[in-house]
């Protein structure tokens, strides 16, 4: 009762204050200001359940969403090591089996936030585009094996 009290009262000052007056907002114990705090993280997960729409378990063209994990070959295979570079410059290294398809990085990529409508991925040397390449053979067919470096860059 007493915070709101305090915010209202706050609130008043800001109604009757010049636009270059500053406010100082204080607690008078920290029980109040954490309660304050629970309160408004209470509301704000409220919000985001409610507010905020869930990933579609279906693309645009109504197709079921495919995971990468669906493309990956037996874990006791033997391993291609893919150093993925982002274009903010981050790097990341990801095992997978060398029989898994292509189609499992390419998917992996995008779940991380990089669509292949506007992303493709790319090795440097030789330079191929990996996305325009059949994403139904393996790593180990597209000479993906037993590592390399793949560049995700904006197309």
């Amino acid at each position: 009762m007493a915070i709101k009290a305090s915010l209202e009262a706050s609130k008043e000052k800001v109604k009757n204050m010049d636009s270059d007056s500053e406010v100082d907002v204080t607690y008078d114990d920290d029980s109040n200001s954490s309660s304050f705090l629970s309160s408004v993280k209470d509301t704000s997960s409220k919000l985001s359940k409610s507010s905020i729409p869930s990933t579609p378990s279906v693309s645009k063209t109504n197709e079921p969403l495919r995971k990468w994990e669906e493309y990956l070959g037996k874990s006791d295979d033997p391993i291609s090591s893919i150093m993925i570079r982002f274009p903010d410059g981050a790097r990341e290294s990801k095992d997978f089996p060398s029989t898994s398809k292509l189609i499992a990085i390419i998917l992996y990529i995008v779940s991380k936030g990089f669509p292949s409508e506007t992303h493709e991925i790319v090795t440097n040397f030789p330079r191929r585009i990996i996305t325009d390449l059949d994403d139904e053979k393996t790593l180990s067919e597209h000479g993906l094996y037993p590592q390399e470096t793949l560049f995700v860059q904006k197309r």
